[in-house]
């Protein structure tokens, strides 16, 4: 994520590799790709795929990753005991204080998202 350094620091999430053998993505990219996702509505790992590919939006927030499913889901897998509630909730609240934001609009369509939906999006994904 190309942002993500000056708003979420280095929390434990991202300490782990994703794969073994060949270079592995970026946990941050990857990071993005899931939140990105979620603030799309998108709950399907194929989807997911689909939208690293197509949508600019995400390329930028990635750093330009084309994950496919299987690699998406073993990471969802691989990190879901740190994807709590607590997690997106802690994460959201860095991304206000970063952003000066008061929480009033957390989505350029003025729609207001909840701290704990991305975990049920998460779980529903793996």
């Amino acid at each position: 994520m190309l942002c993500s350094d000056a708003i979420l620091g280095q929390p434990p999430i991202f300490s782990v590799s994703l794969l073994e053998g060949g270079p592995p993505y970026s946990p941050r990219n990857m990071m993005g790709l899931i939140l990105y996702g979620i603030m799309q509505g998108i709950t399907s790992l194929r989807t997911l795929e689909r939208l690293a590919r197509v949508d600019l939006g995400c390329m930028w927030v990635t750093g330009g990753i084309f994950p496919d499913h299987a690699i998406i889901g073993r990471f969802i897998n691989m990190h879901s005991e740190s994807m709590t509630g607590a997690f997106f909730e802690s994460l959201t609240r860095a991304v206000l204080k970063k952003t000066d934001s008061d929480g009033s609009c957390l989505a350029g369509d003025s729609a207001v998202v909840s701290p704990t939906e991305p975990e049920a999006v998460v779980q529903k994904m793996s």
